[in-house]
C-alpha cells in the first residue's frame, strides 16, 4: 500500500471522527423576543440552549461591563453565577485575568459536555456577533463541523417602538433620539440589513415573526423548522442563558405562561398611525409567507 493510499485512509478517518453540531443562531433587534424564541425552540428541538454567548463573552472582557453585570447581581438560568454554572465555570474569566474566553471555547465545550446533543441555539442577535461564530465554525473544521443556521426574529415594530422608549426614556435620552419616528426608521433600516447581510453571506436562514411565535405557536415553528431541514426532539432543553433579558428569565422560569404586551395599542401617539406604510413595504411580506 502506497504513502499516498495511507494518506487517504487517514484522512477519511479523520472526517468520520470529527463530530457535527448545528448552531440556530438568533438574529434580531434587542426587545424583539428574541429570548422567548429561543427558549421555545430549545423546547421543541429538546437541544441546548447557551443564550447570548457573543453578550456574555464580551461582559466578561470589559472591566466596566463586568462590574455592572455583577452590580445587578445577575445570574445563569440555571440559578447559579456564570462562575458556578456547570457549564460557564470552566470557560468564564473575570477581565483582569490572563485569560479570555472565545467562541471557539464555547463551542468546544459544549461538544464535549453534551455529547449526544446535536443541536445549540445561540440568542447572540447582532450581525457583528454572527460573523464571530462564523469565524469560529471556520477555524475549528479540523476538530468540530459546525453547521450555522439562522432564524431572523422579527418583531411588529409597534411593539419594538413602545418598547425603546420606555426602556430607554430610563436613561433620560433625548427627545430627539427617543420618540417613535426615530425608532421605526431604526426598526426598518436594521431589518433590512439583517436580512441582507445573511443571504449575503449565504448562511442558510429563514425570517419569522414574533407575534405568529407567541400566537400560532408549534404549528408555525414547525413549518419554518422544516424549512431549515430540522424536526422536534424528544429530549428535554437544557438552558444555560447567561445573558440575555433578566425578567424574562425569571418569570419563564417560574411559569413558563407565555405574554404579550399590549399597551402599545394606547400608549403610543395618534401620529404614529402615518408609518403604517412599513408594514407593507417590509412585516406583511413576512407575515404573508407563513399565513397558513
Amino acid at each position: 500500500m502506497t504513502s499516498r493510499s495511507l494518506l487517504r485512509i487517514a484522512n477519511k478517518v479523520a472526517a468520520v471522527s470529527v463530530k457535527k453540531i448545528t448552531v440556530i443562531y438568533i438574529l434580531g433587534l434587542a426587545r424583539s423576543g428574541t429570548t422567548y424564541v429561543s427558549y421555545e425552540l430549545a423546547g421543541m428541538l429538546g437541544c441546548v440552549s447557551l443564550g447570548e454567548i457573543g453578550k456574555i463573552l464580551e461582559t466578561y472582557d470589559d472591566p466596566i461591563e463586568y462590574q455592572r453585570y455583577k452590580d445587578e447581581k445577575r445570574i445563569c438560568s440555571c440559578g447559579r453565577v456564570p462562575e458556578e454554572c456547570a457549564f460557564w465555570g470552566e470557560i468564564l474569566s473575570p477581565p483582569n485575568s490572563k485569560t479570555h474566553a472565545s467562541y471557539q471555547d464555547v463551542l468546544r465545550k459544549a461538544a464535549r459536555e453534551f455529547p449526544d446533543c446535536a443541536v445549540f441555539v445561540d440568542s447572540s442577535k447582532t450581525l457583528p456577533r454572527l460573523r464571530k461564530l462564523q469565524e469560529a465554525a471556520a477555524s475549528l473544521r479540523d476538530e468540530l463541523q459546525v453547521d450555522i443556521k439562522v432564524v431572523h426574529v422579527v418583531r411588529h415594530y409597534f411593539g419594538v417602538v413602545r418598547s425603546y422608549i420606555k426602556y430607554r426614556g430610563r436613561i433620560r435620552r433625548s427627545w430627539i433620539l427617543n420618540n417613535a419616528f426615530t425608532y421605526a426608521f431604526y426598526w426598518l433600516a436594521k431589518n433590512k440589513e439583517m436580512e441582507t447581510t445573511i443571504n449575503w453571506m449565504g448562511i442558510e436562514n429563514v425570517s419569522v415573526y414574533y407575534e405568529r411565535c407567541l400566537f400560532d405557536g408549534k404549528k408555525y415553528y414547525r413549518r419554518w423548522l422544516k424549512e431549515l431541514n430540522l424536526g422536534e426532539g424528544q429530549n428535554s432543553a437544557i438552558i444555560h442563558e447567561a445573558s440575555g433579558n433578566e425578567s424574562f428569565k425569571s418569570s419563564y422560569a417560574a411559569d413558563g405562561e407565555k405574554r404579550y404586551d399590549y399597551r402599545w395599542f394606547t400608549e403610543l401617539p395618534s401620529l404614529f398611525s402615518f408609518l403604517f406604510f412599513l408594514q407593507f413595504f417590509y412585516i406583511r411580506r413576512i407575515a404573508a409567507k407563513w399565513k397558513n
